[in-house]
Order: C-alpha cells, then sequence, then structure tokens
C-alpha cells in the first residue's frame, strides 16, 4: 500500500473511532478532508453522509450516500444508510431496494437484515420477517431492537412461548428492558399496529412500575383487535392501578360506546369527572355519549359547552356541538358554533362545511344566493380537506340541485373512495345514476346503500368526534 494509501486508511480510522467515541465534529473534520484529498474515496463519503444526517441537512446525506454507492455499489453501509434516509420520508419502496441490494453484497449484513425485516413486519408479513430476524439475532445476540422484533415476529407467526423466552432472556440481562419494550408498543399503537403490539406486549410480565401501562396499552389493542371482554378487564385494571392518567379513562369510554354501552358509558363518565372535573376530554366523552344515546342532548350540550369553557379551542369539542345542533336542525346555533370554530382555526374544514349546511338545509335553502355562497364555503372546505366525504357528499348533492349530474357523480364516487362506510354516499350515487339513466348502476348502488345502512349503528358519526382527542 502507498504512503498516501495508508494516510487515508488512518485517517478513515480514527474518524470511525471518533464517532464511536461521540466526537463527532472531529469524525466530521477528518470525512470532509479525506473527500477533498481522495474524492473517489468511498468510506470517506459515506461518512459525510452521516455527519449531515446527525446535522439533520438529509438533502446533503443522501447526495454522500448516493455518491459513495456511486463509487462501490456493494458497500453495504452507503445502501444501509440510505435506506435509513428513505424510510426516514417514508420511501417504503426505495428503501426496500437499498436493503435488499446491501444484502445481495452482504447477506449477513446485520442492519440490512433488521432494516428489511423491520419494513415487512411491520406491513405486516412477519412470515418473510422471521427468518431474516433469526439470522440477525445469531449474528448480533445482544442486539436489543432485534431480539424484540424477532420476539414479535415469533408471537405474529403464532409462536408465543419462543417469543416469551426471547424477551425473557433479554430481560433477565437487562431489568430496565421493561421501559423500552413499553416505549415500542407506545410507537406501535400510535401508528395502528395493534396485532405488533400484543406481540409484544404478551412477552412479558410487567412491574408493578410498569403494570397500569402495560395493561392500559395491552387493552386498547385487545380492543381494536376485537376482543371486547379481555380489553375491558384490562383497561379497568389500568384505572385501578392508576386512576390519574385521563387516557385510560377515556380509552375505556371509546369501548363503551363502540360497543353500544351507552348507559354504561355514561355511569363511567359520570365517575371520570369526579376525579377530572376540569377535563375538556371528559366532558367531551361525556357530550358525545349522550348524543349516541339519544334523549339527552340538552345535557350533552352543556357538556360539550363546558369543556369549551376549560379549553376554548378544542376543535373536537366545538365539532360535535356543531353536529349536535345539525340534527336537532338548530340553524342559527349551528351558525354561530361554526364561526366560533372558525374565530378559533380559520382552516378549519368542518365549520365551513357546517355554513354551507346551514344554507343548503335552513330557512334560505330555496334562494338562489344560499347556494352560491355555499358552494363557496364547499370549495374552502375540500381545498382545505380534499379527503372530506362529509363535504364531498354535500357538493354533490348541491350539484344536483343545480342540475349537474355528472359534477355530482364525481363528488360521491370521491366520497366513498375517502370514507367507504358512509352509507349517505351510497344513496345520493343511486339517486344519481338514476338520473343520468343507467339503471343497473343506480340498482346496485341502492342495495349496496340498503345493506350498509342495516348494519349502521346511528351513533358511530358521533362517536368518530371523540376519537380525534387520541
Amino acid at each position: 500500500m502507498s504512503a498516501a494509501g495508508q494516510s487515508t486508511e488512518s485517517g478513515y480510522n480514527e474518524a470511525v473511532a471518533r464517532t464511536r467515541s461521540g466526537d463527532w465534529e472531529t469524525a466530521c473534520q477528518i470525512a470532509a478532508s479525506l473527500v477533498r484529498g481522495q474524492p473517489d474515496f468511498y468510506a470517506a463519503h459515506n461518512l459525510l453522509g452521516l455527519c449531515a444526517a446527525r446535522n439533520e441537512d438529509r438533502a446533503a446525506a443522501e447526495i454522500s450516500f448516493r455518491k459513495s454507492i456511486a463509487l462501490n455499489p456493494k458497500f453495504a453501509d452507503s445502501r444501509n444508510n440510505l435506506g435509513i434516509e428513505l424510510l426516514r420520508r417514508g420511501e417504503r419502496a426505495d428503501a426496500l431496494a437499498q436493503f435488499t441490494a446491501s444484502l445481495r453484497a452482504d447477506p449477513k449484513n446485520v442492519t440490512a437484515l433488521y432494516n428489511l425485516a423491520r419494513i415487512e413486519l411491520d406491513a405486516g408479513d412477519h412470515q418473510r420477517a422471521l427468518p431474516q430476524l433469526t439470522t440477525a439475532s445469531a449474528q448480533a445476540p445482544a442486539d436489543l431492537p432485534i431480539r424484540i422484533a424477532l420476539a414479535e415476529a415469533l408471537a405474529l407467526s403464532g409462536k408465543e412461548t419462543r417469543a416469551r423466552e426471547t424477551l425473557k432472556e433479554t430481560l433477565r440481562q437487562r431489568p430496565s428492558l421493561a421501559e423500552e419494550l413499553l416505549s415500542f408498543a407506545r410507537t406501535a399503537s400510535s401508528q395502528g399496529r395493534y396485532a405488533n403490539v400484543r406481540a409484544i406486549l404478551a412477552g412479558f410480565d410487567p412491574g408493578p412500575p410498569h403494570a397500569a401501562e402495560w395493561h392500559a396499552i395491552s387493552g386498547y389493542a385487545d380492543y381494536k383487535l376485537g376482543n371486547p371482554q379481555r380489553a375491558q378487564q384490562r383497561l379497568r385494571q389500568a384505572i385501578e392501578l392508576n386512576p390519574l392518567i385521563e387516557q385510560y379513562w377515556m380509552n375505556m369510554a371509546e369501548l363503551l360506546l363502540f360497543h353500544q354501552s351507552f348507559d354504561a358509558a355514561t355511569a363511567f363518565l359520570t365517575t371520570g369527572l369526579g376525579t377530572f372535573p376540569e377535563s375538556a376530554r371528559l366532558h367531551l366523552g361525556m357530550g358525545v355519549a349522550q348524543l349516541a344515546a339519544g334523549g339527552q342532548d340538552e345535557d350533552a350540550i352543556q357538556h360539550l359547552e363546558t369543556a369549551l369553557q376549560i379549553q376554548p379551542d378544542f376543535e373536537p369539542a366545538l365539532s360535535a356541538l356543531c353536529e349536535a345542533h345539525h340534527r336537532n336542525k338548530e340553524w342559527k346555533h349551528l351558525d354561530q358554533a361554526a364561526a366560533r370554530w372558525l374565530g378559533k382555526n380559520p382552516q378549519a374544514d368542518g365549520a365551513y362545511y357546517y355554513q354551507a349546511v346551514v344554507l343548503l338545509e335552513g330557512d334560505s335553502r330555496e334562494q338562489p344566493e344560499s347556494r352560491a355562497e355555499a358552494e363557496r364555503l364547499l370549495r374552502q372546505s375540500i381545498r382545505i380537506q380534499p379527503r372530506s366525504a362529509a363535504s364531498r357528499i354535500a357538493m354533490g348533492k348541491l350539484q344536483n340541485q343545480l342540475d349537474k349530474p355528472a359534477q355530482a357523480l364525481e363528488e360521491f364516487r370521491a366520497a366513498i373512495e375517502f370514507d367507504p362506510d358512509k352509507p349517505a354516499a351510497q344513496y345520493q350515487l343511486a339517486l344519481t345514476y338514476r338520473k343520468l339513466g343507467q339503471v343497473e348502476k343506480s340498482r346496485q348502488a341502492l342495495a349496496t346503500f340498503k345493506n350498509m345502512k342495516s348494519k349502521q349503528q346511528p351513533w358511530k358519526a358521533v362517536f368518530q368526534l371523540s376519537k380525534e382527542t387520541r
């Protein structure tokens, strides 16, 4: 090796050692010097990319990683690092390609095995992830994320005993692991990966400091996975262990409402408000429960107003208040509530929708100027939130009133795409197809509507508002 080559290798090794000791400033200075002196040294570009990523300069990081790959396509580290950057911005397919290419160059590369398996595990393909994680764990038996992912894949594959053994062994080595496992479970729950949550939490028994949260996260996952009896047991246990966590009360209320236990939900929330009398969220929950039960709208509105006294900019409560006035056809109150909402958030698409509803369904609905203003408001709502099924349905109905069935059809199709569970869109679709003379399509849409209507839970539209608080 030439003197220059020895100097380059020595400098690179020094930079790597600096990163491991936490001296990133010196490491990055060395990396920049190496790139200037040896612009074709692929490993230095990779190191420079890591420096950019550490400084949150994502664009520069990607450029450096891609430069390193161009200089040496078989250098697995650069492909792994580029894949991680691509994952950060949600480009899973491109990240998958980088990890796969990394494994072709180095079939036992632990980083690539883990990241590839993590993508597959998050996508629900635990069968493909399991052998990769098994190999990765054999290569790096002390790596915590790998062992957790392996236990997760084992549990999802029905190998719960092996999953528990995997985590218990790690817990013996690191008693503090329980908090990290709960952190993994929290993240999975926030992403809606409830099967993964249960797989993680089923692998260990929580100690006293973590028992309440374990039961809360596990119970909520059980509820989402269709096991209400176990969910209720775990959520109640969480509250008994720590009654001072507001979210635990909200999760139980959501479970009771979902299963239409309205009286139980109301009784439960009454107890919760005894513990949290100044909780805007629990007052919202009570309002939603009473609206869902029916016949208690006056009390429901009072709870929603109380929530807004506590937190005037609480948008879920403003939305629920609008819905309550809409259901009761209280047009003046609805208009005032929507205006209050816009006063707190000028970009509230729901407020524009409700203002349009007042014009389309209220006392001035037959006036041409009301329709024109309603159309403007609905377009504003859709501009802010193109996926609003309610605004799309209202716009479609208005287009039909204006004798524009083709445009109405587009709105109803969009509403169904964005919210397939809304029977109202199917009904309007049936009417529009009939207007266009497409009898068979009208018949099919009407049949779909009737089937959905028979299964619809009338409280669901209101209940959705409580979930916005999560």
